[in-house]
């Protein structure tokens, strides 16, 4: 298991982009789960939401529209105060690498950074894997950076990228299995029964339109 302590740095250091060149793309709803003793360690945090990553890919350049988008559920005017990982990168183009995987977060309005996120395998610049990367939660304000927080949707939108991009609009490599976790300030709220079901009709729509687009 690797350690990538400073996983967060490196998608700060090469990712700059105009929020307006997003395209939103194939949305979910996370399962959320508050917690009730500590984790790690002092994590002054309340709440915490799991990603599970298994397959997702990584494709092309930060906004690009083929990228995967997906939507965290922490609440309204909720903060996300750290992360942590415990994941399996791969690459499949032969020249990526696995430094090149990388998932940005900001809320929907694309704040607070446009360049906030991680690169679990920021250190192996190589190709490769499958290999495990893990970190535990770390808290944002420790790292100089600032919390990210949901605006009234109550949603933070990660985008799943890859850069340099070493095939346009194919796979360069893979998140193979493993979960991220997202601490938050405030317990994690149920999802209000209208909002998921608007959120679920938004997925559907998304779906139908790619498998159209690829047939």
């Amino acid at each position: 298991m690797q350690i990538g302590k400073y996983g967060f740095a490196a998608v700060l250091a090469c990712a700059f982009f105009s929020g307006s060149a997003f395209a939103v793309n194939l949305p979910s709803v996370l399962s959320t789960q508050v917690i009730t003793s500590p984790v790690e360690g002092d994590r002054a945090g309340e709440g915490l939401a799991v990603l599970d990553v298994t397959g997702i890919p990584s494709m092309d350049t930060l906004g690009s529209p083929n990228n995967r988008v997906v939507y965290l559920w922490v609440g309204p005017f909720n903060f996300v105060t750290g992360m942590g990982w415990d994941v399996v990168l791969q690459t499949v183009a032969p020249e990526s690498r696995r430094s090149d995987i990388k998932m940005l977060i900001t809320n929907t309005a694309f704040l607070p950074l446009p360049n906030f996120g991680i690169s679990p395998g920021f250190a192996d610049r190589t190709p490769g894997g499958p290999t495990a990367y893990s970190n535990n939660i770390d808290k944002f304000a420790d790292l100089s950076l600032p919390d990210v927080w949901a605006q009234s949707d109550g949603l933070i939108r990660l985008e799943f990228f890859d850069t340099p991009d070493h095939a346009a609009g194919l796979i360069d490599g893979l998140w193979v299995s493993g979960n991220i976790y997202f601490q938050t300030l405030n317990p994690i709220p149920d999802i209000p029964a209208s909002g998921a079901s608007c959120l679920l009709t938004f997925a559907c729509i998304a779906l139908r339109r790619r498998a159209r687009k690829q047939t």
